[in-house]
């Protein structure tokens, strides 16, 4: 039987806890996550959920989603059900919900990142998710009129895509600390792990693809 960790209206925890499946005693919350992953081309990781689920059997969905589990923050409830659902484990201690929307039962935080994945890495929890593939916002909201996604609001579903706007790029993310990482070993004095080892090169690259202040920031 699961259960999760109960807030009051503030989201200050309780100390008790309410069970998946039975009606909250007023004043008590439970949490939820979400998130939508992008690639690089501005299209969004979907699922399609199994015939198996109770509530929208067989329609697709935004990337993850779930309940957290008693004593699980949300970013470790976010960690997990992406292992579980699609195989990925994403580090998620530095990323915060982009919003958090209020629902009956309780609180629902949404994550949202960029990072270019193949289809062919992820590995679907058979009991939760059949299929999985990227799509447009306009892919989307057609998918929501005809009925084969969930009911989300389309004017939400194009907000979270505005809302990828401005967040960190993982992939790019991943370079500037790979780079910055070999600007310290050769300042040091260190063999660096790029093929071309000169501190010029790599401040060239700062320079003109990340700017100065990214250079200073890195370091």
């Amino acid at each position: 039987m699961e259960s999760w960790d109960a807030y009051d209206v503030n989201r200050i925890p309780t100390g008790k806890s309410v069970i998946r499946g039975e009606k909250h005693p007023g004043g008590l919350y439970h949490m939820v996550v979400h998130i939508a992953i992008f690639n690089s081309e501005g299209k969004l990781l979907i699922q399609q959920r199994c015939s198996q689920k109770p509530t929208f059997p067989e329609k697709w969905d935004v990337t993850v989603g779930g309940s957290a589990l008693c004593g699980e923050t949300s970013r470790q409830a976010m960690r997990r059900e992406l292992r579980e659902e699609l195989g990925l484990d994403i580090d998620l201690s530095d990323i915060r919900p982009r919003l958090t929307v209020n629902f009956e039962d309780g609180f629902d935080d949404y994550y949202i990142i960029v990072m270019d994945i193949s289809l062919s890495q992820l590995h679907l929890q058979p009991e939760e998710v059949m299929d999985a593939r990227w799509a447009t916002l306009e892919e989307v909201c057609a998918m929501i009129d005809s009925g084969e996604f969930i009911p989300f609001m389309k004017s939400f579903i194009a907000f979270l895509f505005e809302m990828r706007n401005g967040v960190d790029n993982l992939n790019t993310l991943k370079m500037h600390r790979m780079v910055s990482h070999a600007v310290r070993r050769i300042l040091w004095g260190a063999a660096s792990p790029f093929p071309v080892a000169s501190s010029q090169f790599i401040i060239t690259y700062f320079s003109h693809s990340l700017n100065m202040y990214y250079f200073q920031t890195w370091l």
